[in-house]
């Protein structure tokens, strides 16, 4: 039996029977079509439904603005926020601040409790860093939404990117034990992560001490050279920075930024990642200046 999600309008999840409301009201439509129309209709409105202090609450938690679902914290967690990502610090939810929480964005914190002070430097840095001047990678899943000549490609270009900048030569594999492995996968992938589906979270890495994986959403309509979907080199070289060591920087500019808010055609460093990545790998005097 076909069954679809169903949002009440006060905000609960209820389950109909899809093929029953086809049936009572013989639409002469065909069921496929229709499935899709209200699926679409149904992401248009969770996604305009205004965001509840508990949702609110649960994405600070997640992104290391708030210690623990302590509502007492909110406030003070909620100007954390709102600096990092350089918004009016009310301290209060409001539409700018509940616009940024919507945002497609990275898995990763964007802070963690040693950084509860005021920041000096935009770009912070994990601390583990690879020891080898060759680190390797290869796709163990690939995705369905792209070409995997495609995904191969975009990668080493990410990788390139980084390269410019180190002393590091990054390889592709395609078999064997390597350094890095990259995947696309959905929902609970046996990583201690989770993805949600379309929207938000469009990917996760692990840092170099804990392993340097990444991770796509298989979710999310990736795409390549467009301004539709999710463009996955801009989402590869950020999540490669992470592979690297680099955390995420309150930097507009920089690709270390963690929210997706546009495509852009030709993707690259900003100057704070430079920074970073440098600071990170070698003493900044061995290069020269830019």
């Amino acid at each position: 039996m076909c069954r679809l999600l169903l949002l009440h309008k006060k905000g609960y999840m209820c389950m109909f029977s899809f093929c029953k409301i086809i049936s009572v009201h013989t639409l002469p439509v065909r069921l496929s079509t229709m499935k899709c129309v209200i699926l679409l209709v149904l992401l248009a409105y969770v996604r305009s439904a205004p965001m509840s202090k508990q949702q609110a609450m649960t994405y600070l938690e997640k992104y290391g603005y708030m210690p623990s679902h302590d509502e007492s914290k909110f406030r003070e967690s909620m100007m954390k926020f709102q600096e990092f990502m350089g918004l009016p610090m009310t301290g209060k939810m409001n539409a700018a601040s509940e616009t940024v929480m919507k945002m497609r964005r990275c898995g990763m914190p964007d802070m963690d409790p040693a950084q509860h002070q005021r920041r000096r430097k935009r770009y912070a840095l994990q601390g583990s860093r690879w020891r080898t001047k060759a680190v390797t990678y290869k796709v163990t899943n690939y995705s369905s939404k792209l070409r995997r000549d495609v995904i191969d490609k975009e990668l080493k270009e990410s990788f390139d990117i980084w390269a410019q900048h180190l002393n590091t030569m990054f390889t592709p594999e395609t078999s064997g034990k390597v350094n890095i492995d990259v995947g696309f996968f959905s929902g609970y992938h046996n990583d201690g992560g989770e993805f949600d589906g379309a929207g938000q979270v469009l990917a996760h890495a692990f840092y170099p001490i804990f392993g340097g994986n990444v991770h796509f959403d298989e979710d999310e309509e990736w795409t390549s050279g467009e301004e539709r979907g999710t463009n996955f080199k801009q989402v590869a070289i950020h999540e490669i920075g992470h592979s690297l060591g680099l955390k995420h920087s309150n930097d507009r500019n920089a690709i270390m930024y963690p929210t997706y808010r546009r495509y852009i055609p030709n993707p690259s460093l900003g100057m704070d990642d430079i920074t970073g990545i440098r600071r990170l790998y070698t003493k900044a005097s061995s290069y020269p200046k830019i």
